[in-house]
C-alpha cells in the first residue's frame, strides 16, 4: 500500500499542472492476484468520491481532477497505509454526546443525500429499515399528533400520529436473538409486522399511559406502501424505508378520560390537528407541521377521504341526542333553558347564577366549534367538546353548575376526574336563543342579496367576547320576502306576488337558511306565529 501511494499521480497546488500514471504502472507496485484486487478497490473507492478524471480512466491512465482532490485521494490512502491509523476516535460512533451526533448526523446525512441523488439508475437501496405503528385518535374531527424525538429542529415537520417505532424487545422472547437481525433488516419483514400490534401497546403506554382494554381497543385500518426517505432522528440520519400501519383507536370512558389528564399535562408535546392541517404542506396556522408524508403518499388526492373516514374515538354517549331532545340556552341567566323538538320546546328554569351562566355559554360555544379566546389559568379548550377548568374559581362555578341543573333534573353537562366537563348535546341538536344573533339583509345585485347572520356572546370571566358571522346568499325572491317579513304584518299569501306559496316559503327556508343557520346555533331564522311570519332575530342596522 506505501507503494502504490508513492506512485499516485502528483497535481500542483499552482497552475493546475499534474501527472498521468498509467494503471498497468499501479499495477506493478502491486504484484501478484491480490495486488490486483487492492488496485480495483482504491480506484472503486476514488470513482465514488469523484476523484479521478473520468475520461483518461477510459484510457487506462489515472489523473487527479483538482488539486483538493488529489489531497482528498493521498489522504484516503495513507489512512489506509499506516498501520493503526483512524480517521475517528475509536469511541467515535458509540459516545452520546451532544456534539458528536451532530458530526455524526450532518456526515451521513450528506453521505446519504449524495449516494441517493447521484445513484446512477436513481433506485438507490436503503440501509435502514423502520417499521411503525401509529394510532388514529380523533376527537371532535380532530386528530392528536405528539413531537418527534428531534424536538430542537423548528424547521423541521416535527409532529407525528402517537405510536412509533418498532423494537426487538417487541418480539416475542424466544425470538429476541441476534439470528433474528437478518429477518428483520428487509423490506416488508413478516417478523416485524407481526410484531407491530404490541409495538402500539408499548408506544400508547409510554406516550399517553393508555392501557390496551382497560382504556382503548385498536383496530387495524391500513398498511401503507412502504416510503422511502433520507430521513432519521438524531444521528440515525440515513436512506430508510418505513413500513407503517395505522390503527382505528377507541377510548374507553375511563380511557377518554386518562387521555385528557395526560393531554392537560403535556404542555406543547401533544397538540391537535384538524384534517386541513394534516392535509395541507403549511400546517396549522402556528407553524406546526405533521410528518406524515407517508400517508401523502399512499393516499394521494385522497388523503382528506380516508381521513375523514376515519371514526371518532370518543365512546361516551350524550344524553341529549335526538331531534324532541333538542337543547336551547337562553341569551341570560335569569331566563329558562328550553327543551324539544322545534315549535314544540318545553321552558326548564334552572336559576343561573351569571358566572355559570356564562362558563355554561363557553362550554356550549366549545362544543359548536366557535372561535373562542379563553382566560389563561381559569380554563383550557380541549377537542370533543371538552373544557378543562383549571383554576379553583371554574371548579367551584363548575360545581355550583351542575348542581343547578341536577335540581332541575336536566343533566346537560358530563364531568370526568373532576375538571373536565362537556355537553352532553349533540352539537346538531344544540342551539342558541335567538337574542344573541343579529342580522343583516345586503342588496347585491338585481337577482340576488345576502344575509349576513351574526352572533355575539358577552365577555365574562372565563373568557373574551365570542363573536362569528356567516354570510348567506340568497335568491332575488328570498332577498324581497325577508324585506317584506321584517316590516311586518305579512302572512303566507302575502308572499305569493314574488312567487312563493306557503309550502314553497317553508321548502326554501328550511334548504336556504335553516340548513345553514342550524351549524351556526340557530334553530330557525323565520318561524310562523298565528297568520304572520316573523323574523325573531333582531335586525341591526349597517
Amino acid at each position: 500500500m506505501d507503494r502504490l501511494l508513492q506512485a499516485l499521480p502528483l497535481y500542483s497546488e499552482e497552475d493546475d499542472l499534474r501527472e498521468e500514471i498509467a494503471e498497468s504502472e499501479l499495477l506493478l507496485c502491486l504484484p501478484g492476484e491480490g495486488g490486483t484486487a487492492m488496485l480495483m478497490c482504491v480506484r472503486r473507492a476514488f470513482e465514488a468520491c469523484a476523484l479521478l478524471d473520468q475520461r483518461l480512466l477510459g484510457l487506462g491512465k489515472w489523473a487527479f481532477v483538482s488539486f483538493p482532490a488529489a489531497l482528498f485521494g493521498y489522504s484516503l490512502l495513507q489512512t489506509l497505509a499506516t498501520p493503526g491509523q483512524q480517521i475517528f476516535e475509536s469511541d467515535y460512533w458509540r459516545t452520546d454526546q451532544s456534539t458528536t451526533r451532530e458530526e455524526q448526523r450532518a456526515l451521513l446525512k450528506q453521505i446519504e443525500t449524495r449516494r441517493v441523488r447521484l445513484h446512477p439508475t436513481k433506485s438507490a437501496k436503503p440501509i435502514r429499515y423502520v417499521f411503525v405503528a401509529w394510532g388514529l385518535i380523533r376527537l371532535g374531527g380532530k386528530f392528536l399528533l405528539h413531537h418527534r424525538e428531534d424536538r430542537t429542529r423548528t424547521e423541521l415537520k416535527n409532529y407525528v400520529l402517537p405510536g412509533g417505532r418498532f423494537k426487538p424487545g417487541d418480539l416475542p422472547v424466544e425470538s429476541q436473538t441476534p439470528n433474528a437481525l437478518r429477518q428483520l433488516h428487509v423490506t416488508r419483514s413478516s417478523l416485524a409486522i407481526g410484531a407491530l400490534p404490541r409495538t402500539l401497546e408499548r408506544e400508547l403506554q409510554e406516550e399517553l399511559a393508555l392501557c390496551v382494554g382497560e382504556d382503548y381497543q385498536a383496530t387495524f385500518r391500513v398498511v401503507l406502501d412502504p416510503y422511502r426517505r433520507v430521513e432519521g432522528t438524531e444521528n440515525k440520519h440515513s436512506y430508510t424505508e418505513y413500513l407503517l400501519e395505522l390503527y382505528d383507536i377507541s377510548l374507553t370512558p375511563e380511557g377518554e378520560a386518562q387521555l385528557l389528564e395526560v393531554i392537560a399535562d403535556s404542555g406543547e408535546k401533544l397538540v391537535w390537528f384538524s384534517v386541513e392541517d394534516l392535509v395541507d404542506p403549511t400546517g396549522r396556522t402556528d407553524g406546526k407541521r405533521a410528518f406524515v408524508d407517508a400517508l401523502g403518499q399512499h393516499f394521494g388526492r385522497q388523503l382528506s377521504e380516508f381521513l375523514e373516514a376515519t371514526p371518532s374515538s370518543s365512546t361516551v354517549p350524550f344524553r341529549f341526542k335526538t331531534r324532541a331532545e333538542a337543547v336551547e340556552l337562553p341569551a341570560h341567566h335569569d331566563e329558562p333553558v328550553l327543551v324539544g323538538e322545534t315549535g314544540k320546546e318545553r321552558p326548564r328554569h334552572v336559576g343561573f347564577t351569571e358566572d355559570g351562566h356564562a362558563l355554561l355559554m363557553l362550554i356550549a360555544a366549545h362544543a359548536k366549534g366557535l372561535e373562542i379566546d379563553p382566560t389563561a389559568g381559569h380554563v383550557r379548550l380541549l377537542p370533543g367538546g371538552w373544557v378543562n377548568a383549571e383554576s379553583d374559581s371554574a371548579r367551584s362555578a363548575l360545581e355550583e353548575l351542575q348542581s343547578l341543573l341536577a335540581a332541575e333534573n336536566l343533566p346537560l353537562l358530563q364531568r370526568v376526574r373532576e375538571q373536565f366537563v362537556r355537553l352532553s348535546v349533540v352539537p346538531e341538536f344544540l342551539f342558541f336563543d335567538e337574542g344573541v344573533f343579529g342580522y343583516q339583509l345586503h342588496p347585491q345585485t338585481a337577482s340576488k342579496g345576502a344575509l349576513e347572520l351574526q352572533l355575539k356572546l358577552s365577555s365574562s370571566v372565563w373568557s373574551s367576547a365570542i363573536t362569528r358571522s356567516v354570510s348567506i346568499p340568497l335568491t332575488a325572491n328570498m332577498f324581497r320576502s325577508l324585506q317584506t317579513i321584517a316590516e311586518g304584518g305579512v302572512g303566507p299569501g302575502d308572499l305569493e306576488r314574488f312567487g312563493y306559496s306557503d309550502e314553497t316559503m317553508k321548502k326554501n327556508c328550511k334548504e336556504m337558511l335553516d340548513d345553514k343557520t342550524r351549524p351556526f346555533g340557530l334553530r330557525k331564522l323565520v318561524r310562523q306565529s298565528g297568520k304572520q311570519y316573523q323574523i325573531g332575530v333582531n335586525r341591526r342596522e349597517t
